[in-house]
């Protein structure tokens, strides 16, 4: 499924608060509007070696937050590496900022920062700007706070000092500035505060006779819906390029997702069959009926064939970009849809007509004798023997991306970027699922006695 990262990253230059709790008193904070995809949890990265040259992400998180909390202080992100033990601060990738607990409007800035940061944005996925920017975790006031799994205790005052309640060692309390930790990913800038246009669904594919399906994010995060299992997905990774498609086994225990240099990952029970190699633009994917493999075509129409499948040949003469590919029925063919709507049949193919522009994928009737083709705008075209089960009156607010067709395939889905779905004939709307998956998967806990040399 083409995804049109490209218009909606112009629609992202103006930077907005969307979905969580802005900030009362700082209108320079500011976060990206974002779509439904989350980043995936990592866990504890320690550090391992000596780097400590400010990364980019923390000094552009850093300059952020200063700029907007002018009565706090800059802080430091560097540490000598034979200077106390374990640090993220040796790696370049941690930041104190001063804010002091005993000055009330420093307190109230620091609460007011981090109530933004692990605030739930408007599809519920928790501490939404924090996960978004990798933070890993923040130390204030003698707690803890892990994105995966919520504050806890750092240490609590004994004797006059702050003793961690398991071990009895001595810590910082944190009262005198704020401590964030940052990922590797959050730390090169490799996360969706700085790349919004990968959080919005791209592609979505149905489960075989049922109404469950997957859908992929730019960020390669799959969420399922209608009752789909999760079985795994790249959210917890930096994609060297965009998630653009996905599609399911046969058995509807499976699928295959492929970012837009056409690397293919494998989850459940579809079997390991390939990658496009090179510098090729990826549209679309289309499992093989049979399972053994499947089909992947560039946007320049070229088809590439993985696994004990023939190609039927490449859409060479398209004057815009391939946007879809379906197979036929009985596997021995295919369809390629451009995004004027033309439509190319390969191998047991018929051409039943074209549709229209701005075409955004097709799904094939139950008999393989005809096809409805969906636009960004919502249109739907009934071509072949595809009933006209009807169109979106107005366009939506943000673009129709993906068509699924219902299990019997009398009715269809139009799902758009945003994840919202409209549905047509006997198809059931899609839920999208934020518990299911890397939504509900905590963060690691790690041991504190692992920090214990971080910040004294």
């Amino acid at each position: 499924m083409l995804v049109r990262f490209r218009s909606i990253a112009v629609a992202l230059i103006a930077l907005v608060i969307v979905g969580v709790l802005a900030p009362s008193s700082w209108a320079a904070l500011k976060a990206p509007q974002a779509g439904p995809f989350m980043d995936g949890y990592t866990g504890y990265e320690g550090q391992t070696k000596c780097s400590p040259t400010p990364k980019p992400g923390v000094v552009a998180f850093q300059r952020m937050v200063v700029g907007a909390y002018p009565n706090t202080g800059l802080g430091g992100i560097s540490r000598a590496c034979n200077v106390g033990g374990q640090s993220e601060h040796k790696e370049g990738r941690a930041w104190d900022w001063t804010a002091s607990y005993s000055d009330a409007g420093q307190r109230r800035s620091a609460n007011e920062l981090i109530d933004w940061l692990i605030a739930s944005d408007r599809y519920g996925n928790e501490a939404a700007i924090a996960r978004r920017l990798g933070i890993m975790y923040i130390i204030w006031n003698k707690r803890i706070f892990f994105p995966g799994s919520g504050w806890r205790t750092y240490c609590v005052t004994r004797h006059g000092a702050c003793v961690d309640p398991d071990d009895h060692g001595v810590r910082d309390p944190h009262t005198s500035h704020v401590h964030f930790s940052f990922t590797w990913a959050g730390a090169y800038k490799q996360t969706t505060f700085w790349h919004p246009e990968r959080t919005y669904l791209a592609d979505a594919t149905a489960l075989p006779s049922t109404s469950a399906t997957w859908s992929v994010g730019g960020n390669g995060g799959v969420m399922p819906a209608n009752g789909a299992p999760y079985l795994g997905d790249k959210s917890d990774e930096w994609l060297d390029k965009p998630a653009v498609a996905i599609t399911s086994t046969p058995s509807g225990n499976g699928y295959w997702l492929s970012n837009a240099r056409g690397k293919v990952f494998a989850f459940g029970d579809a079997p390991r069959r390939g990658s496009v190699t090179g510098k090729t633009q990826v549209a679309d994917m289309a499992a093989h009926p049979s399972g053994r493999g499947y089909w992947i075509v560039s946007e320049g129409g070229r088809v590439f064939s993985f696994g004990k499948i023939p190609s039927f040949g490449s859409a060479k003469d398209l004057t815009t970009p391939a946007v879809g590919i379906e197979s036929t029925t009985t596997g021995k063919g295919y369809w390629i849809l451009a995004q004027n709507g033309r439509v190319v049949p390969f191998g047991d193919a018929q051409s039943f007509g074209d549709g229209s522009d701005d075409a955004v994928g097709m799904v094939r009737t139950s008999t393989g004798l005809g096809y409805w083709i969906a636009t960004e705008s919502g249109r739907v075209n009934a071509i072949g023997d595809a009933v006209a089960l009807g169109s979106l009156d107005t366009a939506p607010k943000s673009p129709v991306t993906a068509i699924v067709a219902s299990p019997t395939r009398l009715g269809y889905d139009l799902i758009t970027t945003q994840g919202n779905s409209f549905a047509f004939g006997d198809a059931l709307p899609m839920t999208l699922s934020h518990s299911a998956g890397l939504y509900a998967v905590a963060s690691t806990l790690l041991d504190l006695s692992s920090l214990a040399a971080s910040d004294l």
